[in-house]
């Protein structure tokens, strides 16, 4: 049904019981577990004397992407839970269109996430079986780099997500809400 020919009738489905317990009570918490844990691990790695090890670098890109991951999805699973429940067309609107912005942020945080831990996978490798290889190729610019490069290739990846989705105003009940 198409009011003004713009504005659709909003599709009414809800979360599931489930649904609603795990994305309001249990992500949360494994949410604000992560981001303590992720937040502790940069500054740690951060430190002048940990950056001396160039394996270290990407320990720190790692719990950045980790971090950026893990915010991302708070706004995605769990705010939308919130809104609904309150039942706020302002908030829901809001919940929305935070999903719209942080879903590529989150699959942007996530591929940097799987591109670092193989690159620091290859790196121990070199490191525990090419001892005297690593030595020579592996210092904290050319780490760097790498680690550029990883963050790079993630977002030009994840461009397309960026257009995936869109906030589509709808009503319900006669009443404009989006």
């Amino acid at each position: 049904m198409l009011l003004d020919d713009d504005i659709e009738k909003c599709q009414e489905v809800e979360f599931t019981h489930a649904q609603f317990l795990f994305r309001s009570y249990l992500f949360p918490f494994v949410y604000l577990f992560g981001i303590l844990s992720n937040a502790i691990n940069i500054f740690v790695f951060s430190q002048k004397s940990m950056r001396n090890q160039p394996v270290n670098w990407f320990f720190l890109a790692l719990s950045c992407s980790d971090l950026m991951t893990l915010v991302s999805s708070f706004f995605v699973f769990s705010v939308p839970v919130y809104a609904e429940s309150s039942r706020d067309p302002f908030y829901i609107h809001w919940s929305v269109q935070m999903i719209v912005w942080f879903y590529p942020l989150a699959q942007t945080g996530l591929t940097m996430s799987v591109y670092v831990t193989i690159l620091v996978s290859a790196h121990r490798y070199l490191g525990v079986c090419h001892p005297f290889l690593i030595r020579r190729i592996s210092n904290s610019a050319v780490v760097k780099a790498v680690i550029a490069a990883a963050v790079v290739f993630a977002f030009v990846f994840n461009t397309s997500r960026w257009f995936e989705l869109h906030a589509q105003p709808c009503f319900y009940d006669s009443k404009m809400q989006t």
